[in-house]
């Protein structure tokens, strides 16, 4: 499976992680304003669960640590 490399500055750590392409393609398809590193903030957070992070996104309820940032990111 192809994978994305995103690396990052958050909350003054270093993170790297690896998300599926297609993963990050669809939420680009579904929702694009938003930018690729606030996409995968949000897939990590919903620990890459697709439909959660969809519904999410849909509903605008993100979490407090990463609505705050820019999401063009």
């Amino acid at each position: 499976l192809a994978t994305l490399k995103i690396r990052f500055k958050f909350d003054a750590q270093d993170k790297q992680a690896e998300v599926p392409d297609e993963t990050i393609l669809k939420l680009q398809e579904l929702f694009p304003a938003n930018g690729t590193g606030f996409l995968y903030l949000v897939l990590e957070y919903f620990d890459n669960d697709f439909d959660r992070a969809v519904s999410a996104l849909l509903d605008n309820n993100i979490p407090e640590s990463i609505d705050n940032v820019e999401r063009d990111l």
